[in-house]
């Protein structure tokens, strides 16, 4: 069955479940004939990031709490035991994200307006904090999740994502919802958008310079 195999993508090599057709990862488009056996059991067997990391971490939202390291099925990441907050790497996020947006493949044939109507989007907050990563200490970047959601990420691109409480099931909600593919769409538009702008500057340019030529070889007044 094509929902229990997996395909490595040709442009960055990492894992994908069928019938995906572009890559979770990089976006690029999947092989789709040959599934490769095994490659599931192999993808289950990826070790967590979060484990390569020794050590006692402080929490970023309460300096003098020790984050926790908890299990979740095969990954593992770090928890707040006071504000409930969870430390994880980007890879285990995509992860969990992938899983979810495995149930709901049927929006990925949605038109952008279907998928505006039906994806559970969310109000960004209204207070702006930065806080430290639990492992480096380097203040960690602010994000919107995907660019869509609303919901506001803090991100140390070398170690991982710290997300307050309710940020995992948001996200996952908003990925049930069809978001990653809004995501997906917006960003398709956007860079048609942007394609057209630059044909049209390129036109103008060409045209301009046209006008210019020809404007200095018969002397019209203007040039």
């Amino acid at each position: 069955m094509a929902g229990n195999q997996v395909v490595n993508c040709t442009g960055c090599g990492r894992v994908n479940r069928l019938p995906r057709t572009a890559c979770i990862w990089c976006g690029d488009p999947l092989p789709q004939p040959d599934a490769t056996p095994g490659a599931e059991a192999e993808a289950e067997e990826m070790p967590p990031v979060i484990d390569e990391f020794d050590g006692t971490f402080s929490s970023p939202r309460a300096a003098h709490v020790t984050l926790e390291k908890i299990d979740v099925g095969p990954f593992t990441m770090l928890r707040c035991p006071e504000t409930k907050g969870l430390f994880m790497s980007e890879h285990v996020l995509n992860i969990l994200v992938e899983r979810q947006a495995d149930k709901v493949l049927e929006a990925e044939k949605m038109t952008t307006g279907q998928l505006r109507q039906q994806v559970q989007r969310f109000a960004p907050e209204q207070r702006i904090e930065y806080i430290a990563c639990p492992i480096c200490g380097q203040q960690m970047q602010r994000k919107n999740y995907l660019k869509s959601s609303g919901i506001i990420i803090d991100q140390c691109m070398a170690h991982g994502i710290w997300l307050d409480e309710v940020e995992l099931q948001q996200i996952l909600q908003f990925i049930a919802s069809g978001g990653q593919a809004l995501a997906k769409a917006l960003a398709a538009e956007a860079e048609e958008r942007m394609s057209r702008s630059v044909y049209r500057s390129q036109h103008h340019g060409v045209r301009n310079m046209v006008y210019l030529s020809a404007g200095r070889r018969f002397g019209w007044g203007l040039f």
